[in-house]
C-alpha cells in the first residue's frame, strides 16, 4: 500500500506521538487488567476442579480393584499408576479428602470447603493460652508464660476436649528450644496412660511421626516423614494442622501437606500435648479445634 509522502519519508515518530501512544496503551491496560486477572482466577479454579475430578475417579477405580479399601495417600495412587503425578492446585491450594465414602470427594484449601474451616463454624475449643481454662494437667509442670503454654520438666502431658469429638481440624503453633521433641494427642481418652493417636515432632530423629497409643504404650509408626534438609528444628515456631475426617487423616506443617493416610483405629476423642527429653523447653502459642 502506498503511503503519503509526509509519512513515507519520515524516519521516526516524534516524542509527542510516542507519549500519546504510551498513554493510550496505559489506559487500555487499566481497563483490561481486572478482566484479565478475573479470567486467570476463573481458569485456575476450573483447572483445580478438573484435577480433583480426575483424582476422585482414580480413587474410585483404586477402591473397586482393591476390594473397597481406600488408598493410603495420593502418592500411593501415583506409585500404583492410577494417576501420573501427585496433583497440585495451580493457585497454591492444598488438597484434602472431604468424603472417604462412595462417591469420594476431594476438596481444596483455596477453592472450596472444608479447609480452611469457614469462620462461621463454631470452634470446639480455642485458646491463645492467656490462662489454663479448659486444660487438664496430667503430668509435668505446665504454666502460662508470656501468653504461651510452657512445660519446664522432662516429660509432661496436658489434655483438652471430650470423648464426643469425632471429625475435626486441630491447629496449633509450637516451638522447642531444648529437648527431644513434642507431640499432639488426638482422638484420645485423656488419661495419663493415654489411648489414642499421637503426632510427634521428633527433634532427635528429625522426623514427623504418627503412632497409636494403648494405655500409654506406643505402636510402630503408622506414618513417618523425614524433615527436609535445613529444617529449623529449634527456636523456630512451626504450625501444625491435623484434619481428621472419618478414617482419612491429613497432616500439614507450616501449611504444607506432609502426610495423607487412612486409619480407623480410633474414631473419636479429645486432644492434648506432650513433651519429652532431658531439659525439654517447649511452648505452645495457640490452639484451635473446629468440627469438620
Amino acid at each position: 500500500m502506498l503511503l503519503p509522502r509526509s509519512i513515507k519519508n519520515r524516519e521516526a515518530f516524534t516524542l509527542l506521538e510516542v507519549m500519546v501512544v504510551v498513554a493510550v496503551l496505559g489506559a487500555v491496560t487499566v481497563i483490561a487488567s481486572p478482566k484479565i486477572a478475573g479470567f486467570f482466577v476463573k481458569t485456575k479454579s476450573t483447572q483445580c476442579g478438573v484435577t480433583r475430578a480426575i483424582v476422585e475417579r482414580a480413587e474410585e477405580r483404586y477402591r473397586f480393584e482393591h476390594s473397597g479399601l481406600p488408598s493410603a495417600s495420593l502418592d500411593e495412587l501415583r506409585q500404583t499408576l492410577y494417576i501420573d503425578r501427585v496433583p497440585k492446585c495451580s493457585a497454591g491450594g492444598q488438597y484434602i479428602w472431604i468424603s472417604t465414602a462412595n462417591p469420594v470427594s476431594m476438596g481444596c484449601s483455596v477453592h472450596n470447603w472444608p479447609y480452611p474451616v469457614p469462620p462461621a463454624v463454631a470452634a470446639l475449643y480455642a485458646s491463645d493460652f492467656n490462662d489454663l481454662n479448659g486444660l487438664t494437667r496430667l503430668t509435668g509442670q505446665w504454666a502460662i508464660q508470656s501468653g504461651m503454654l510452657s512445660n519446664t520438666v522432662q516429660n509432661a502431658q496436658i489434655f483438652f476436649g471430650t470423648s464426643t469429638w469425632k471429625d475435626y481440624s486441630l491447629t496449633t503453633t509450637a516451638m522447642i528450644t531444648e529437648g527431644s521433641g513434642w507431640g499432639i494427642y488426638y482422638r484420645a481418652n485423656g488419661k495419663t496412660a493415654m489411648t489414642g493417636y499421637i503426632f510427634q515432632y521428633d527433634a532427635v530423629k528429625k522426623s514427623f511421626t504418627v503412632k497409636t497409643m494403648v494405655n500409654g504404650v506406643e505402636s510402630n509408626p503408622i506414618q513417618t516423614v523425614k524433615m527436609p534438609a535445613g529444617f529449623p528444628l529449634y527456636s523456630t515456631p512451626h504450625q501444625v494442622t491435623l484434619n481428621l475426617l472419618g478414617a482419612t487423616q491429613n497432616v500439614f506443617v507450616d501449611n504444607q501437606l506432609i502426610m495423607s493416610f487412612s486409619d480407623s483405629t480410633f474414631t473419636s476423642g479429645g486432644a492434648g500435648f506432650r513433651t519429652w527429653g532431658t531439659g525439654n523447653q517447649t511452648s505452645f502459642d495457640s490452639v484451635q479445634v473446629t468440627p469438620l
